[in-house]
């Protein structure tokens, strides 16, 4: 992270002590020349030390220079003289987060917050609380949830095909209202709680559950109801990241049973440096339908993905990943071959973007061929799709706690079969508060 900008006036005037340049010493601080400024700084720290004009810029170049130590106890120099300097407990706070001091630094970053900063340093502070909250977990037990409100308009909630007939051989059947395109509002409600906990070093415990209950203004039929658990380990060892974990949901049709899904997931994350990141992954799960016992699966996907951040406006973050499935019908019959079997492979291309303090954007796009195992009888095909989906999300942090995030999704599904085209675009406001 940067460093912040104060936000209190630390330096009255400016002098020039003896030989010694202060304004230099400032000038270089501020304009991120941190090696030569606590180069400059070291020559003259046996006659300035202990004077807090000096102090506070030698620690800002210290803490920035790799000497994050040096500029702690500087710091702590300058509040033992000063207390209500908060420039030099917003330094401070920073440097011991540095120095992975968490405890001591919430307490001092906090502690600002009293102060009524500018908003822009409030939001600074804001990541640096979250940053520890994560941070914090790899040591202690930490416990967050969140609750989300939402509305919406979606052009296909039932992901129906637009047209109102198809042939098949001489034959023409014509599909009722209810099986063609139905567009529609909702409004949605998300809840979610997390819990992590260390069990061993280096070994943490988590457990996450989610409900997300979706419901339309006309069409109650496709109103649908998902809870989610999902509990496992994480292991950190230097720069790799494994996690093992099983899962499990339940999702209702308009409250009626309509699948369970469960499965085991395993990943590991490999932090390249401190920009790029790689992943790979492999998830075995079940799909079990309450009354489609044809749909019932077993699946296998494997995957990967790599993330790059950039040092430049906006501070961009890319990522790519691709994977590869196969989900094969519990039932051995031509019917779940038809409609179930099936292999398909996916990419996805994702970045985001910190257009400032409180606003990011995030832009998604995925591509995903599927191919079906047998010829249908009913159509005379063996179904392939191309399905693609854009996504384009704001969100905007208002503070520590709450966010608002505005999204626009575009989904299209190409088919060899008529049946299975569609066109689908869902525009969705939400609010969420997260407590942590």
């Amino acid at each position: 992270m940067v460093r912040l900008i104060p936000f209190f006036l630390l330096i009255a005037s400016t002098n020039v002590y003896a030989d010694f340049d202060l304004r230099l010493l400032k000038s270089l601080v501020d304009s991120g020349q941190n090696e030569k400024a606590y180069d400059y700084a070291l020559k003259e720290i046996t006659d300035f030390e202990g004077t807090p004009k000096f102090d506070y810029y030698y620690a800002i170049a210290a803490i920035d220079s790799g000497h994050a130590n040096e500029g702690v106890f500087a710091l702590e120099r300058v509040l033992l003289l000063d207390p209500d300097n908060y420039a030099a407990r917003l330094e401070l706070a920073r440097g011991y987060f540095i120095l992975e001091e968490y405890a001591r630094a919430r307490q001092e970053f906090e502690t600002v917050l009293t102060a009524s900063p500018p908003k822009d340093v409030t939001s600074s502070v804001n990541l640096y609380l979250d940053a520890i909250t994560i941070k914090e977990g790899r040591y202690k037990t930490t416990q967050t949830a969140f609750v989300e409100f939402g509305f919406g308009s979606d052009s296909n909630v039932n992901s129906g095909p637009t047209i109102d007939s198809f042939d098949i051989g001489i034959f023409s059947v014509v599909l009722d209202a209810d099986s063609q395109e139905q567009d529609d509002t909702f409004a949605e409600l998300k809840l979610g709680y997390n819990v992590s906990s260390p069990i061993l070093p280096g070994t943490l415990y988590f457990l996450s559950l989610n409900a997300d209950l979706h419901n339309n203004d006309d069409n109650s039929q496709y109103n649908t109801q998902a809870y989610t658990l999902d509990t496992g380990l994480k292991f950190h060892q230097g720069k790799n990241v494994i996690t093992l974990n099983a899962f499990a949901q339940q999702v209702q049709l308009n409250h009626d049973d309509y699948r369970t899904l469960t499965g085991l997931n395993s990943s590991w994350l490999n932090n390249l440096s401190q920009k790029s990141s790689l992943q790979l992954y492999l998830q075995l799960s079940n799909q079990d339908y309450n009354q489609q016992s044809t749909s019932d699966a077993s699946t296998v996907l494997l995957g990967g993905s790599y993330s790059q951040k950039f040092s430049v406006n906006y501070a961009p973050v890319l990522i790519a990943g691709l994977y590869l499935a196969q989900d094969d019908p519990k039932s051995n019959t031509d019917a779940a071959r038809e409609s179930t079997e099936r292999d398909y492979f996916g990419v996805n291309l994702g970045a985001m973007f910190g257009l400032s303090d409180k606003l990011s954007a995030q832009l998604s796009l995925r591509y995903q061929d599927t191919k079906y195992g047998m010829l249908s009888w009913f159509t005379g095909k063996t179904r392939r799709d191309d399905h693609f989906t854009q996504t384009l999300n704001f969100i905007w942090r208002l503070d520590r706690h709450w966010a608002l995030s505005a999204k626009a999704s575009v989904i299209k599904n190409s088919s060899n079969v008529e049946l299975f085209e569609y066109d689908r675009t869902v525009l969705s406001t939400n609010l969420r508060y997260k407590l942590q």
